[in-house]
């Protein structure tokens, strides 16, 4: 790996240890765009349920599931948060029915929004994270629901997020992967930490087993990340044959088509073209296709 990523990989370790969704900096460059509107589902038409899925060593994850009437079968997408720490229930639930979650449930997906155990960046590369176990168990347990098609179950992350839905795919066949500028590091072996992120070549063997098509998209305003996507991550998946698509969204911030918050979002209509790319590709590739809700029970509102 190319030595100029070193320097920065401290100052990307403190950055993935903040759980909040954005730089405060770039707030003041952005305010809500009453021509972009987000949907609105009542929680009488699509509940919020708490979900426990239980990993293989036995400790209990969290997550929020909404679906759309009717018994199914649905295909379903889990959404998993970026940042180290896990986050707390209220800001996860928040996440189950704001913009992006609820622009999948409006399309007509299941949508389970998990969070996970802290990102232990000092684990030696023969322990298992506990994070990647708690991520597996959600769509082990999504995919696992009555009313779900197994077939047609999608994963979407960000960031660290991104990291645990590659790791999905090395470990379970879902219908597709997305990743938003994924922190694909660990996934290739780099250690990262204070000390910066090694020279070692990267590590394939977890990419060779992915099976499943793969969609990442990214802005250009986060180097630390893309500059190691582009050179190193990116190759080694093109170069084991996978199949991947990349989409850049130029002058966008790290994660802005994920959290759609004034912080990170500061085009939503961007945010929204990203969406439709998204949903596009999970149509593309689950056996099941999502049937879009009556717009009867959609309330749209301007995006805040």
């Amino acid at each position: 790996m190319p030595n100029r990523f070193a320097s920065r990989f401290a100052v990307l370790a403190a950055y993935l240890a903040v759980s909040a969704p954005g730089p405060a900096a770039a707030a003041s460059q952005t305010g809500t765009d009453p021509a972009v509107m987000r949907p609105v589902i009542s929680e009488e038409t699509a509940p919020v349920e708490a979900i426990a899925p239980v990993a293989s060593d036995g400790v209990a994850g969290e997550g929020f599931l909404r679906k759309p009437p009717g018994d199914g079968p649905f295909p379903a997408v889990v959404l998993i948060h970026g940042g180290g720490p896990r986050w707390p229930t209220g800001q996860l639930r928040e996440f189950a029915v704001h913009t992006h979650a609820t622009r999948f449930l409006e399309a007509g997906y299941v949508v389970a929004v998990i969070t996970r155990r802290d990102l232990d960046l000092g684990l030696p590369p023969d322990r298992e994270q506990g994070a990647v176990l708690d991520a597996v168990a959600a769509v082990d347990y999504v995919g696992a629901l009555p009313y779900v098609d197994n077939r047609s179950v999608a994963v979407r992350g960000t960031s660290v997020g991104g990291y645990l839905a590659l790791e999905i795919g090395a470990a379970r066949g879902v219908a597709a992967v997305m990743v938003e500028e994924p922190f694909s590091m660990p996934f290739v072996g780099v250690r990262t930490g204070r000390g910066g992120a090694s020279n070692a070549p990267p590590d394939t063997e977890k990419i060779q087993r992915i099976s499943s098509p793969i969609l990442l998209i990214r802005g250009d305003q986060t180097p630390n990340i893309n500059d190691f996507n582009r050179d190193v991550f990116i190759p080694a998946v093109e170069a084991a044959g996978k199949t991947l698509t990349v989409l850049t969204y130029p002058g966008e911030l790290h994660s802005f088509a994920f959290y759609n918050s004034p912080e990170r979002t500061l085009r939503p209509a961007v945010a929204l073209e990203a969406f439709g790319e998204i949903d596009a590709f999970f149509r593309e590739h689950v056996a099941t296709q999502p049937t879009p809700f009556d717009p009867g029970l959609v309330e749209h509102v301007p995006v805040d």
